[in-house]
């Protein structure tokens, strides 16, 4: 499906060019999807201005009509940075609803389907970079590796605070049997949730995005079904570096809910994508999408046992610490 296409089926409403600076022939494009993230889009931007290349790079924003501020920022940023940023303003009534709610989808797909570079990153809004040579590193490995179509990195992942958004604990994300520089095919790549390859890692060819196959649009993560679908283009190439940050747990993000519903949703909405995938790519995985989907389907009755047994085990603490004081 192309840009047209892509249109024709999805807009209801005139997304609107707040400013292009118009750049000749940039070689990567940075897309950055943002929604109500005023306490993070300042430094999601500020790391991806930051970066040194030896290559033009435009910056574009999707915005998504945030009503915290976010949208205020934005714009600050291309009066600071009129030369370099894109910022297009979307409306909510363009939102693809995906398993009853609203998504980014349309967002996110409109800015991939507008970038003119030959290479794409992108990185949400709540995310951001801390290598300020990621670009570079990637533009130059993807050069030098032809039968790749994909590069991404190990990530710092932040989980934050449900009600705070404070860190609370760190760890750093590599791929199993990470080595310096590796490739994986795809079949190493496929995982039950997606989550291979941190999203705010990814750098790609964007030669790809003309023909996403039709399941994309309608699947309720971007990141995963782009992974899957690249995977069939060549391997993906990792480097050993740390270059961006992840962040778990924002208010409103999809990694911030726990309610048992949108848990089963998630679920289901990932089995759906590796059902459409194992279809596009005529079953050559199957065994192993198979095996994956047996994974998400164990990994939510896992989740209900354990909030079936927890008021139990309260009550057995209780009844412990009463018999214990002799009450």
């Amino acid at each position: 499906m192309n840009l047209n296409d892509f249109l024709e089926k999805y807009q209801k409403v005139p997304v609107k060019v707040f400013h292009d600076p118009k750049i000749d022939n940039p070689l990567v494009t940075v897309c950055i999807q943002t929604y109500q993230h005023v306490d993070h889009i300042r430094n999601c931007l500020n790391s991806i201005l930051a970066q040194k290349t030896n290559f033009d790079f435009e910056v574009v924003i999707g915005e998504d009509e945030s009503k915290d501020g976010t949208r205020k920022i934005c714009k600050e940023f291309v009066e600071k940075y009129p030369d370099r940023i894109k910022l297009l303003l979307h409306s909510r009534q363009n939102n693809i609803k995906i398993l009853g709610s609203s998504s980014g989808r349309f967002n996110f797909t409109y800015n991939l389907l507008n970038a003119r570079g030959k290479y794409i990153a992108f990185c949400e809004g709540d995310d951001y970079w801390i290598d300020e040579n990621k670009l570079q590193k990637q533009f130059d490995a993807l050069e030098e590796n032809k039968d790749c179509s994909i590069c991404f990195t190990a990530a710092e992942f932040h989980y934050l605070s449900m009600e705070t958004e404070e860190i609370i604990r760190k760890k750093i994300y590599r791929p199993k049997n990470a080595s310096d520089i590796r490739k994986y095919s795809l079949k190493e790549a496929i995982r039950p949730a997606g989550g291979f390859m941190p999203s705010a890692s990814m750098f790609f060819h964007s030669k790809y995005i003309e023909n996403m196959p039709s399941w994309f649009f309608e699947a309720i993560v971007g990141d995963t079904p782009l992974t899957l679908y690249l995977g069939t283009k060549g391997d993906f190439l990792y480097l050993n570096i740390i270059s961006c940050v992840y962040q778990i747990g924002i208010k409103g993000s999809w990694t911030h809910s726990s309610d048992d519903k949108k848990r089963k949703n998630r679920v289901n909405g990932y089995i759906w994508i590796l059902d459409q995938f194992d279809d596009y790519s005529n079953y050559k995985y199957h065994k192993k999408i198979t095996i994956q989907k047996l994974k998400l389907k164990l990994g939510l009755l896992k989740s209900r046992i354990k909030k079936a047994i927890r008021p139990l085990r309260k009550i057995s603490m209780i009844d412990r610490f009463a018999r214990y004081t002799g009450n």
